[in-house]
């Protein structure tokens, strides 16, 4: 129950008639993940280096006891009708909700936070906390967002899709130098970010 933990599912994955232990798809999707970009989804994407998957998938489990896996966040790596290994559906163990849940989002999301810290973490130690060096974060936070909405790949868009600054129960900016202690500058985002397309609904009316 953790987005931080992954259960991958088969156990056994096959490759050139050699049964090898399920810790080698692990490595494998490590990858895979490696390769792509951090807001890439990963569900119906095929893998490499494996030739049998179904054996201890779809041929082991039916297709509701396979749903009800991936219903326990459960990521399972099975094959498609022609027999081409694929992920069904990248999923965290975390069963919360969707941010939590899905993979992409949580890496997405760290490689966000990454970006964030590599452009802020200059002024730390070479800066004092006043008004204008509030003026300079505001705008490093506000170049770096249009930076990470920029679509680099047409079908996935940008990594963020709006980030604002939050305000507290008064309506003050949470971007402000912390009340309780004067070296730390206090920072709250709220940001949206895009979800998986996993499903497409089309519903054909006559």
């Amino acid at each position: 129950s953790s987005n931080r933990v992954v259960a991958v599912w088969p156990d056994v994955a096959g490759s050139g008639g050699i049964s090898q232990p399920g810790y080698f798809l692990c490595a494998a999707l490590g990858g895979l993940v490696s390769g792509v970009a951090p807001n890439q989804g990963l569900t119906n994407v095929e893998i490499a280096g494996f030739d049998d998957l179904a054996s201890r998938t779809k041929d082991y489990f039916s297709r509701s006891q396979l749903d009800t896996l991936a219903e326990g966040g459960v990521w399972i790596v099975t094959e498609d009708r022609d027999g081409t290994p694929h992920t069904r559906h990248a999923l965290n163990t975390s069963t919360v909700d969707l941010n939590r849940r899905e993979e992409m989002i949580r890496r997405n999301l760290d490689s966000i936070s990454y970006v964030f810290l590599k452009r802020l973490q200059p002024l730390i130690g070479r800066s004092n906390a006043t008004p204008a060096l509030l003026r300079n974060v505001d705008y490093i936070i506000r170049t770096t967002t249009d930076f990470l909405a920029r679509p680099t790949i047409s079908t996935l868009g940008g990594q963020l899709i709006s980030a604002t600054v939050a305000t507290d129960s008064t309506g003050e900016s949470i971007l402000r130098i912390h009340p309780l202690a004067a070296d730390r500058v206090e920072v709250v985002l709220n940001v949206v970010i895009p979800a998986p397309l996993n499903n497409i609904q089309l519903h054909l009316i006559v």
